[in-house]
Parts: C-alpha cells; sequence; structure tokens
C-alpha cells in the first residue's frame, strides 16, 4: 500500500518550513507587544507597560489604554462582539493620541493592521505637530516701561 520511505520520514523542507513559520510568529508577536508597551507609555501607563508583552495582561493593558473599564475585558471575549468593541478600544486609543481615527478602522484589515498598530504606537506627536515652534516667540512678560 505504501513505499518505502513515505511513511515517517519528514523531510527537510517541513522543518524548516515549521521553524520558519515559528520565528516569523514570534516576530510578529513582539513587535505588536512593543507596539503596545510603547502606546502605554504614551498614555500614561508607565508602570504597567511591561504588561504588553504578557499574554492575557496584554489585553487588560489594550482595555486601560483605551480608559475603559475592566469588565470590556470581557466583551472581548465573546465572537463577533469582540470586533466591534476591539475597533471602539483602537478608536479610544488613537482619539488619547491625537491620530487620525482612520487607524483604528484600519486595524481590522489583515496585514494592514500591522502597519497601522506600528502607526498609532511609533509614529510621531501629533500634538506637538510636523515643527517644533519658533525660538524667537515673544515673551508676555513685562518689560518695565511704562
Amino acid at each position: 500500500m505504501y513505499q518505502a520511505g513515505e511513511m515517517g520520514n519528514a523531510g527537510g523542507g517541513e522543518i524548516f518550513g515549521g521553524i520558519l513559520t515559528l520565528f516569523i510568529m514570534a516576530i510578529l508577536y513582539f513587535y505588536v507587544s512593543f507596539a503596545q508597551y510603547r502606546i502605554a507609555q504614551k498614555v500614561g501607563l508607565v508602570s504597567q507597560a511591561w504588561w504588553g508583552f504578557v499574554p492575557l495582561l496584554n489585553v487588560f493593558l489594550f482595555v486601560k489604554c483605551a480608559g475603559r473599564d475592566w469588565y470590556w475585558f470581557l466583551f472581548l471575549m465573546v465572537p463577533i462582539v469582540n470586533i466591534i468593541v476591539g475597533v471602539m478600544l483602537w478608536m479610544d486609543i488613537t482619539r488619547q493620541l491625537q491620530k487620525n481615527t482612520i487607524w483604528a478602522i484600519l486595524t481590522l484589515v489583515p496585514f494592514i493592521n500591522f502597519i497601522a498598530i506600528g502607526v498609532i504606537a511609533l509614529g510621531g506627536d501629533s500634538s506637538t505637530g510636523r515643527f517644533p515652534p519658533h525660538p524667537r516667540t515673544p515673551s508676555k512678560q513685562p518689560t518695565g516701561v511704562v
């Protein structure tokens, strides 16, 4: 029925493919974890930012970064509801970081979501604008001349 060499002989390609997949998954995990770490720092949760690297705690951190109550974590565990709640949480985070809310919606799109998360987390501060203030801004202190 089977020819010799076909059963139980995993080729090198199958093992390499598995290791490569594991390596790519680990890189993506650390990328998203680091992005969440940076978001937590930006919203003022510096002491809890390390939660981004711990499974399950990172979901609590996600909810906390959005400024929502702890029970929103439960909404993320309900199928279909988690998609709507996830976008709502991302929208809250983008508003807090003064980013365009289109990035929150783009977290739904496969592969683009990694770019969107990177822009939200690693992008520059929108609140300060693109250019620093001019160094010769007039002072509002009285000059002493009456």
